[in-house]
């Protein structure tokens, strides 16, 4: 019952934002492999057209994208989109270190970089799209406000076409277990990643927010530490 009133949020949102065009940045690119070669050099260019974006070793393009959506879908008088750029940032250099570190999957580091990139993202819909199925903000419902951005954030993605695990890894980077997870993947690095940037950039400890439960059941408490001495050092 904890639940009803973020998903009734949630579906109010989804009823305003499925008409919503794919914002001109994200048409682009899709375009540009629509209209590329009949036979695309990488067979993952048919089935995800935004592979493109994230094949890039420096991920450079997914930048790019992204802060191209921040501008498009920023409401100066409703919500100032800098602090959240500058979450989604930091939480991308974040997950890179953290999958570095681990030495995973060059598509597992994309997927992780470009969902702490855009997780701040449902804030900023919301207050361009359905101002009125927005929630408070102050601290008593601050919870709830930020499982509702995160719903919507990975909503809208799936809707303009983002990867499965992206989208997953937006919607559970608050709630990591929810997604069940029993090895370290996008949503554990995106959880992990997006928890210390909004931690250090709002003057906690680095930890505060990481959910140690779920590193310990995945046998990851005592990575912890070594990717914060790594990049903290």
């Amino acid at each position: 019952t904890d639940d009803l009133p973020r998903r009734y949020h949630a579906m109010k949102c989804a009823s305003l934002l499925r008409d919503i065009p794919i914002p001109s940045a994200l048409a682009e690119v899709i375009g540009s492999v629509v209209k590329g070669p009949l036979f695309p050099v990488h067979y993952e260019e048919l089935v995800d057209p935004l592979y493109c974006v994230t094949r890039s070793p420096d991920l450079q393009p997914a930048r790019v994208l992204a802060a191209r959506l921040f501008e498009q879908l920023r409401v100066p008088s409703a919500i100032d989109p800098n602090p959240l750029w500058t979450l989604g940032c930091e939480s991308a250099e974040w997950a890179l270190h953290i999958c570095e570190c681990e030495r995973l999957s060059a598509r597992m580091r994309a997927h992780a970089v470009v969902a702490s990139l855009l997780h701040p993202l449902g804030a900023m819909l919301v207050a361009r799209y359905a101002p009125e199925a927005g929630c408070a903000d102050d601290e008593a419902h601050l919870k709830d406000s930020e499982l509702h951005y995160a719903s919507v954030a990975s909503y809208t993605l799936a809707l303009w076409g983002f990867p499965n695990e992206v989208v997953e890894a937006v919607a559970f980077h608050l709630i990591p277990d929810r997604n069940q997870p029993s090895v370290l993947g996008a949503v554990t690095v995106t959880h992990v990643a997006c928890s210390i940037a909004r931690s250090l950039c709002e003057g906690d400890s680095p930890t505060s927010a990481v959910d140690l439960q779920h590193l310990e059941r995945l046998g990851l408490k005592r990575r912890l530490v070594s990717w914060l001495e790594a990049r903290l050092r």
